[in-house]
């Protein structure tokens, strides 16, 4: 069973290389900076600042 999904909005990606597994992303002040697993990412959107991702993750970084 697949977990369900949020859409969370970012300021913008920090860190973005490929040998990363995962992406540093700009929440904004509250937030701050947060790693997210590109194996969790499941749709991605930079132009928007929007990205798809297991709520109990989005819950567990504060990310709503």
């Amino acid at each position: 069973m697949s977990s369900p999904l949020i859409t969370v909005y970012f300021d913008k990606v920090v860190i973005d290389e490929d040998y990363y597994n995962a992406l540093l992303l700009d929440f904004g002040s509250d937030e701050g900076n947060v790693w997210i697993p590109r194996s969790l990412i499941h749709q991605l959107d930079e132009t928007k600042g929007e990205m798809e991702i297991p709520v109990w993750f989005a819950e567990k970084e504060g990310l709503i």
